[in-house]
């Protein structure tokens, strides 16, 4: 009996291996005497930054081709077995393949992702919105989303910047040695690890993309204000103490 966090992880690591290349540099080598359904369709998979988003949601995808999510139990058995031997035939390029995907997520925390009028060739939801909500289709189909892109580069482009300032201010502060027995610093600390490692398994286990990041990242904005904050207060403190005690002398 497997309890697994989500019935689609296979699936999506599946597409990780494809946007890095793994995962067709192995159907290359067992295919078509391992029998999978992706042999037939090798030549749709395609590596690169939206290989892997093109595999699960583009239209006419190798992965809607051998059925999709309506069948994510097979084709999550298959993934499992590509997964499987691709980590065990090639671990080391794998292994790059990985911890490359894990440094692009860590610098990777844009605004907007997702909103823009690319979304709507990339999946599948027209269709969906026009079974579902015939009233609210022409509406979809004059939205500025729809016809334009939002224009949020600029905006994403701030963002970017504000953020990653007090990021480097908030390792900065780190590196000096801060005591984390103090509640600013340890908070600090414990946004920088959940920033590590939220890239680390969204990387790994599904593709690198802005709002995996971009959802976490802001914490080092009051994290480092609350550093400062205290930062003052003990300093104030000492010169304060230090004069009482010179008054004394």
């Amino acid at each position: 009996m497997q309890l697994p966090l989500s019935r689609s992880a296979p699936i999506m690591a599946l597409a990780r291996l494809i946007r890095d290349g793994e995962a067709q540099r192995y159907l290359a080598e067992v295919c078509p005497q391992a029998g999978f359904a992706l042999c037939a369709h090798q030549d749709g998979l395609k590596a690169g930054w939206d290989g892997g988003n093109d595999f699960l949601w583009a239209h006419g995808s190798p992965f809607e081709a051998i059925g999709g999510w309506p069948a994510w139990r097979a084709v999550g058995a298959e993934a499992r077995a590509i997964l499987r031997g691709a980590l065990l035939a090639h671990p080391w390029y794998n292994l790059e393949a990985a911890l490359r995907a894990w440094g692009q997520q860590l610098l990777t925390f844009g605004t907007g992702s997702g909103l823009g009028a690319d979304i709507w060739a990339t999946i599948p939801l027209r269709e969906r919105i026009q079974a579902r909500f015939p009233a609210d289709y022409p509406a979809l189909l004059s939205a500025r989303q729809y016809l334009t892109h939002l224009h949020l580069r600029p905006l994403s482009l701030f963002h970017q910047t504000v953020l990653a300032a007090f990021m480097l201010a908030g390792l900065w502060q780190l590196a000096r040695g801060w005591r984390l027995s103090t509640p600013a610093a340890a908070l600090l600390f414990l946004v920088t690890i959940g920033a590590v490692v939220n890239g680390g398994i969204t990387a790994i286990f599904s593709n690198p993309d802005d709002r995996y990041q971009a959802r976490l990242v802001w914490l080092f904005i009051p994290a480092v204000f609350f550093l400062w904050v205290q930062s003052g207060r003990l300093r104030g403190g000492r010169e304060k103490s230090n004069g009482h005690l010179g008054s004394l002398c």
